[in-house]
């Protein structure tokens, strides 16, 4: 429904931590005050078969202010006469509009930075330079909330391997000790949310789960190696916008192998996942399945899917907007 849009008055409020301004504008029809709220507050929106993130509206005179909270009053509180609707009206269950324009008092404000701000530095800048299309895989990982977990793990070894060092038991074994030799391995996790998914890619989690990268992935403003990243979970939760617009928020975990030490060659290398450190050599060796000869995991790219065409491959398929 078309509507028309005045502004009555305007306040502006500034301080060292941001600027805050208030306007106030009339919208006519009444009816048509939700056209207004969605130009103004943005959100997501379906357009050429896919969900088109927009951010709130700018201030024109402050463009870092953006619309944070609307307030809406009729300017003329009588309504129509629920007659209109016939004899079963039942205000309760039915609204008769007001006859008069509606009074929106808008609020902008400028980000505070924090996680919890919705028009914090990870939100409207990063749509404003994806162009609101996240039609890519980059794009969409790009467009994420980044989360990390540092962490370690303690390797119990075999003692047959490990003796004490000088001293009067220098040189004894600990096969026969009421102790344990062990090593710390570090290792962190990334937690990773994907934001207004149009479709949950349930093919491709399940067929990722335990695959590490085969070749050297980017996610987010980090690179690692290959083999040094394994996707461990997935979580999903569906939720709606004020428009009714249903669409998913989907968080990935991936657990990186950080360690970097010698490998089997003699060399020094990040070992990846498919390494086990072997305390007879000190060193890490790849372990293979005796079957096939395969390693430990799997890698992911043996995952793909032809979409749009085009074949794609391991992990780009958790952040295709057309995987299934």
């Amino acid at each position: 429904m078309a509507y028309t849009i005045k502004e009555e008055s305007r306040s502006e409020m500034l301080s060292p931590a941001g600027v805050q301004t208030t306007r106030v504008f009339q919208v006519s029809p009444w009816a048509a005050r939700g056209e207004a709220y969605a130009d103004l507050l943005g959100g997501v929106r379906f357009i050429g078969g896919r969900l088109v993130r927009i951010p709130p509206l700018s201030d024109p005179a402050y463009l870092p202010a953006r619309v944070s909270e609307i307030r809406t009053e009729p300017v003329e509180e009588d309504t129509l006469n629920g007659d209109v609707y016939g004899n079963n009206y039942n205000p309760l269950l039915r609204h008769a509009p007001y006859r008069g324009p509606a009074r929106l008092t808008v609020t902008y404000k400028t980000p505070d930075g924090s996680a919890s701000d919705p028009l914090g530095p990870n939100d409207p800048q990063t749509i404003d330079n994806a162009a609101g299309s996240g039609s890519s895989e980059v794009q969409e990982i790009e467009l994420a909330t980044l989360g990390w977990d540092f962490s370690a793990q303690n390797l119990t070894l075999p003692n047959k391997y490990f003796q004490w060092a000088g001293g009067t038991d220098g040189g004894k074994l600990l096969q026969n000790q009421n102790v344990a030799a062990t090593i710390t391995i570090p290792r962190f996790e990334i937690s990773l949310e994907r934001k207004f998914v149009i479709r949950k890619p349930v093919v491709a989690i399940c067929a990722l789960l335990g695959k590490v990268n085969q070749e050297s992935v980017r996610i987010g403003f980090d690179t690692y190696p290959a083999e040094t990243v394994r996707f461990d979970s997935a979580q999903v939760r569906q939720a709606i916008t004020n428009l009714g617009i249903k669409f998913f928020n989907i968080t990935y975990k991936f657990t990186v192998m950080p360690v970097y030490d010698t490998i089997e060659t003699g060399a020094k290398a990040f070992v990846g996942w498919n390494r086990l450190f072997n305390p007879r050599t000190a060193q890490w060796t790849k372990v293979h399945v005796v079957g096939d000869g395969a390693p430990i995991h799997r890698f992911d790219t043996t995952v793909s899917q032809t979409l749009a065409g085009r074949v794609v491959s391991g992990y780009g398929l958790l952040f295709h907007p057309a995987a299934v």
